[in-house]
């Protein structure tokens, strides 16, 4: 990909999420409105190594959503985020118990080895630079960090997703329900990202080996996924079942 084309992207992505804060938070799987959820997302943190005090730089921030979690599992917080309205929200959500600033998740500015983890969570699939995004998350590591990704194979389908977006979608017509998102935009811009044909676990291993990761592990989703689905109206349920085989969680270390 050229440098404009890149730079092209890049912009897309940026206004895209812009316009996607206003609703974000009201796509099942991305508040973080629940207690008991939220402590299931900070025992998945904590079993994936994450411990109290730790110092956490979390990319793509967006709302605050899975800031929620990093705090309640004891961890202070810098987030960053390339749009000025995801911004917004979080530092309304969190107030002063996180740092909020304006940067994107391939250039996070911040001082070399300042960090014991990196977490992210939906944000890897979007990279328009994956190897640039590692190696800047790597040099933010002191030696030992940890590196957490809950990401997914979005692109991936299954008999029960496909059904479940079919009956997602007649539901949505018969109740004149507004989309959250803007499908042909989101769908132009997967269609260029580098992982346009899905995120998949052993495609993401190697890319981090490359930036100097190693060890990864994987832990199971199978906890907040069922407390999701628990809560969730049963137009909600529709939506988490079309992505029920395809998220996942991983850590690894850096070298």
């Amino acid at each position: 990909m050229s440098v404009h084309a890149n730079w092209s992207l890049r912009e897309d992505v940026r206004a895209y999420w812009e316009k996607r804060a206003e609703t974000f938070d009201r796509s099942p799987g991305h508040g973080a409105d629940d207690p008991v959820e939220v402590a299931l997302w900070a025992r998945l943190l904590r079993d994936l190594g994450l411990t109290p005090g730790a110092r956490v730089l979390e990319p793509a921030c967006g709302t605050g959503a899975f800031t929620a979690a990093l705090l309640a599992a004891g961890a202070t917080v810098e987030g960053i985020d390339f749009a000025e309205a995801m911004l917004a929200r979080a530092r309304a959500r969190h107030g002063p118990r996180a740092t909020f600033r304006l940067a994107a998740a391939e250039t996070p500015m911040v001082p070399a080895g300042a960090f014991d983890v990196v977490a992210t969570r939906h944000l890897v699939w979007t990279l328009t630079d994956p190897p640039r995004a590692f190696a800047a998350w790597a040099e933010a590591l002191r030696p030992g960090g940890l590196l957490i990704i809950v990401d997914g194979d979005w692109r991936r389908e299954t008999a029960l997703s496909r059904l479940a977006a079919r009956l997602g979608r007649a539901w949505d017509a018969a109740a004149g329900r507004a989309p959250l998102w803007d499908a042909t935009a989101h769908a132009s811009i997967m269609d260029r990202l580098p992982f346009r044909d899905g995120l998949r676990p052993e495609r993401l291993a190697p890319l981090l080996a490359e930036a100097g990761f190693g060890s990864p592990r994987f832990a199971s989703l199978v906890r907040v996924r069922r407390r999701q689905l628990a809560q969730a109206s049963w137009r909600d349920r529709l939506a988490l079942l079309e992505s029920a085989a395809r998220p996942f969680a991983m850590v690894a270390s850096r070298h």
